[in-house]
Formats: structure tokens, C-alpha cells, sequence
């Protein structure tokens, strides 16, 4: 009980930084949330995504380009 009197005094009291420290922690929450959500579909989409296929499909525009010219 000797670590909650000092942390309610701080930041559960006022309704101000009440608001505060659950606005930051809702928004540093939502943020690890989705970088590991973004992580986990990247890592199993590997090589199926556009950043992994791109240049094979800009190799073969360019050797058409080539063709046609």
C-alpha cells in the first residue's frame, strides 16, 4: 500500500491527469498493438506481399518497354 498513496496522489486524483494518463496509455497501447499485428501478417505474408513482388513485375515492364520500342 505504500507505492498506491503516492501514485493516486499523482495521477488518479485530479480528473485532469486521470484523463491524461489514460489518454497516453490508450494511445501507447494501441500503437504496441498494432506493430505487432504488423509484424505477425508480414512475417507470415512473406514474399506474397507488393514491397516483396515489386521488382520482379518492374524487370518484366521493363524488358516489354524495350520490346516495343
Amino acid at each position: 500500500m505504500a507505492i498506491w498513496a503516492p501514485v493516486n496522489r499523482a495521477f488518479f486524483k485530479r480528473t485532469s491527469t486521470y484523463f491524461l494518463v489514460a489518454s497516453l496509455c490508450t494511445f501507447f497501447f494501441e500503437r504496441g498493438v498494432d506493430v505487432i499485428s504488423l509484424y505477425i501478417f508480414e512475417s507470415l505474408n512473406q514474399n506474397k506481399l507488393w514491397k516483396d513482388v515489386k521488382d520482379r513485375f518492374k524487370k518484366k515492364e521493363k524488358v516489354e518497354e524495350k520490346k516495343i520500342c
